[in-house]
């Protein structure tokens, strides 16, 4: 089954890790999207089930025509906001899932 491009966005936008990625043209397996980033880089990206994210447009013209094989590798690479907020909320589920581990060991201790 071939990803869907919108499936591909929508924890970007949803966590907000970009200011948003909006979908301007697509089919099942190509796509043209507008990106802005937390730190205000906007860009036209193609992307393509076949050949990846290539950087069409940019406001920061170092990012131009570079091709990209994933949302994360971009954003990785263009976006420090995205990566500290993404370490972030990997930190708070981790600290959660150590929480409740811990919880259960204190409950289990007490019986």
């Amino acid at each position: 089954m071939e990803p869907h491009v919108e499936d591909e966005i929508k924890e970007y936008n949803d966590f907000g890790y970009v200011k948003s990625f909006t979908i301007t043209k697509h089919t099942d397996t190509y796509a043209l999207l507008d990106m802005v980033t937390l730190e205000d880089i906007s860009g036209i990206l193609e992307w393509s089930t076949q050949n990846g994210i290539k950087v069409r447009e940019c406001s920061n013209e170092d990012y131009i025509f570079k091709k990209y094989d994933s949302f994360e590798q971009l954003l990785t690479e263009i976006s420090p906001g995205y990566c500290s907020k993404f370490q972030n909320n990997l930190f708070d589920k981790l600290t959660a899932l150590k929480n409740e581990e811990t919880e259960e060991e204190e409950e289990e201790e007490e019986e």
